[in-house]
């Protein structure tokens, strides 16, 4: 290698942690099984419920690769206390799954309300309402 590239290469090592952030894996994304054992996770003012300790982990994991404050384990009774109160009434449809049913509910917050309320880990998929995407008999082989 000739002199002249080895302070381009140099300078290139020490910038290369700066413009590279580095995310850690998921091993557990897509891979929780469907058993149904509710686990609640809260944050400062909000709480969340998930299916089982597997999706919690995959929510904090992903927290860590946004740099956004991890879920603490919580019980029930206190995690709720912190369900969202009230929703904006700005409709952008999120579709979520719960024991083989799909719903759209009108927004995100919605949702975590309900799910909240109600003690049901509704599970999102995707923004946007459920027909768009599933057909009827799509809908049939989930259930």
């Amino acid at each position: 290698m000739p002199a002249s590239f080895l302070p381009i290469v140099c300078t290139l090592c020490f910038l290369a942690p700066a413009v590279f952030t580095q995310t850690l894996p998921c091993p557990l994304k897509y891979k929780c099984h469907a058993e149904e054992a509710p686990v609640w996770g809260s944050e400062i003012r909000r709480c969340h419920i998930f299916l089982n300790k597997c999706f919690l982990a995959n929510e904090n994991c992903e927290r860590l690769n946004n740099q956004l404050p991890m879920l603490k384990l919580e019980s029930q009774e206190i995690c709720q206390q912190k369900c969202v109160q009230s929703c904006s009434a700005v409709v952008a449809p999120v579709c979520a799954l719960y024991r083989g049913q799909l719903k759209t509910f009108s927004n995100q917050c919605v949702l975590d309300k309900q799910a909240c309320e109600l003690a049901e880990p509704w599970h999102y998929l995707f923004a946007g309402d459920c027909d768009s995407i599933f057909s009827i008999e799509e809908k049939k082989v989930i259930a």
